[in-house]
C-alpha cells in the first residue's frame, strides 16, 4: 500500500485546492511512500491514530468501527449544519458542531476538532468569525472524510 507524503508543490495536491489554499492543511504530491498496513501506525495523514487508540484501550477493531460510523454519519452533515444557520437555529447548529467536535476528538482528527471548536464558539457567540470559521469547519470536514475512508480501505483488516 502507498500514500501520498508532504509536498510544497500545492498545485499537485489531490486534495481540492479550496482545502489546499488553507495554510493549516498538509498538502500531498506524488511522492510515493510504503505504508505497513500490517501494523496500524501512530499518525496517518494528519490523524493521530495511537491517541486515539489509547482512549479505547487499544481497540483497533473499535476503532476501525467507531472510525466507519463518522464516515457514514457524518458525509452530508455539512448540509444540516448549514440549513441549521440559515434557519438562524443556533441550537441545532451548536449540537451538530459539538457532536462533531467530540467525535473527532475521540478518533484523532485533531484539526477537525480544532475546527469545531472555532466553530461552535462562533456559534454560541454569535461571532462575525462565524462565516470564516463556518468555511475551515467544511473544508476540514471533508478533507477529514476523505483521509478517514483512505484509512478505511487499507485498514479495515483490523476490524475483524
Amino acid at each position: 500500500e502507498v500514500i501520498q507524503g508532504p509536498s510544497e508543490n500545492i498545485s499537485e495536491s489531490p486534495i481540492p485546492s479550496h482545502v489546499a489554499a488553507n495554510e493549516t492543511n498538509i498538502a500531498y504530491s506524488n511522492e510515493v511512500i510504503e505504508v505497513d498496513t500490517s501494523i496500524m501506525p501512530d499518525e496517518y495523514r494528519g490523524l493521530k491514530v495511537g491517541k486515539a487508540l489509547k482512549l479505547i484501550g487499544d481497540k483497533k477493531s473499535l476503532y476501525i468501527k467507531l472510525m466507519s460510523l463518522f464516515t457514514k454519519n457524518y458525509s452530508n452533515v455539512s448540509d444540516e449544519l448549514l440549513k441549521a444557520l440559515k434557519d438562524e437555529d443556533a441550537m441545532t447548529a451548536g449540537r451538530i458542531v459539538h457532536t462533531i467536535k467530540g467525535s473527532a476528538s475521540n478518533l484523532g482528527a485533531e484539526d477537525l476538532r480544532k475546527c469545531a471548536f472555532e466553530l461552535e464558539d462562533s456559534i454560541i457567540n454569535n461571532s462575525e468569525a462565524l462565516q470564516g470559521h463556518l468555511s475551515d469547519f467544511c473544508a476540514r470536514l471533508d478533507e477529514t472524510l476523505v483521509v478517514m475512508d483512505d484509512f478505511l480501505e487499507k485498514f479495515k483488516h483490523f476490524a475483524a
